[in-house]
């Protein structure tokens, strides 16, 4: 995919901080669109206001997808989809940093409340609220034939802080601190949808983030260990479930190839 290079203005007019050399900076974006008969996008709409000059550089990104035409009755046609993004913003040097598009997701429109699946989000840990850490954590999830969970296992994640930075020992204990607290919760969950189309496996990706005015958070990668189990896991049979229980739309078939969540170390 077409790289993005951009100066640090464009990114901290909307955070209000200020970079130092080699730092990442994360964000979730939603949003749907529309693609038309061939595949293409005709119409982008974000959720989120991150600034006019990368709103602009967002939407061109987006708007240059190609997907597989979607078809009705053997007739393509017209298509809308709701996107969860995961965007990165990686600084080589105090100036400018290069915009990555690293996951996207394309799930059905929301649905009412009382439809959707009673999924009750993990409680934030306390230690982690007082020192203002927030994270993305991902699950591995193992489901029985009814939906219940058999086990999880945390995977490599993002801490969001200002003044973690060369802190390893820290990091990796917020991270413990917010992989337990996902697990907890899942733990919990009846995923009776993912079961009835067959799924096994599922990732469910969480994110603890307290309130700002900033669509951004300056993040530290965290590797963890996988459970064992994990291994045997064909990442091609695992299906993403987002928090409130949306799954992937698998008619929405995205041709182009999304960037590389590069790491501190990769």
């Amino acid at each position: 995919m077409k790289r993005t290079i951009f100066s640090l203005a464009l990114l901290f007019s909307a955070c209000l901080a200020q970079a130092a050399d080699s730092e990442i900076f994360r964000a979730d974006a939603t949003g749907h669109l529309v693609i038309n008969p061939q595949g293409q996008v005709t119409s982008v709409v974000f959720n989120q206001d991150f600034g006019d000059e990368l709103n602009a550089v967002l939407k061109s990104r987006v708007g240059a997808w190609h997907f597989a035409p979607i078809e009705v009755d053997g007739k393509a046609v017209n298509a809308k989809a709701h996107f969860s993004l995961d965007l990165q913003a990686d600084f080589g040097d105090a100036r400018t940093g290069e915009l990555r598009i690293t996951n996207a997701q394309f799930v059905d429109p929301p649905v009412q409340r009382q439809s959707k699946p009673t999924l009750t989000p993990p409680r934030y840990p306390t230690a982690m609220l007082r020192g203002r850490y927030g994270a993305e954590v991902v699950l591995i999830v193992e489901i029985d034939a009814t939906g219940n969970v058999v086990r999880t296992s945390g995977q490599d994640g993002w801490i969001f802080a200002d003044k973690l930075r060369g802190d390893s020992k820290a990091a990796t204990r917020a991270m413990e601190a917010f992989t337990e607290a996902a697990a907890t919760a899942v733990e919990q969950w009846q995923l009776s949808e993912a079961a009835a189309r067959g799924k096994r496996f599922v990732r469910v990706p969480i994110t603890f983030s307290l309130e700002s005015r900033s669509p951004w958070h300056r993040a530290h990668f965290v590797p963890m260990a996988r459970e064992p189990w994990t291994a045997e896991v064909d990442a091609a049979k695992i299906t993403q479930l987002e928090p409130d229980g949306s799954a992937p739309r698998t008619d929405f078939r995205l041709l182009d190839t999304l960037d590389p969540a590069l790491t501190p170390a990769g």
